[in-house]
């Protein structure tokens, strides 16, 4: 995926989990759970780079 198109997409996939985390408690520590994983992979992906 093109850097732009993807910076796009993982702009949108923020709002989208942030407005799920805002139903209720337990949605918003799943969706920490779903944002540290998240963090981890761009890690990993900036080590290969």
């Amino acid at each position: 995926m093109p850097g732009d198109e993807r910076a796009r997409v993982e702009a949108a996939a923020v709002k989208f989990w942030d407005r799920i985390a805002a139903e209720s408690e337990t949605k918003a520590k799943v969706v920490q759970v779903f944002k540290g994983g998240n963090v981890a992979v761009e890690r990993a992906d900036h080590c290969q780079g």
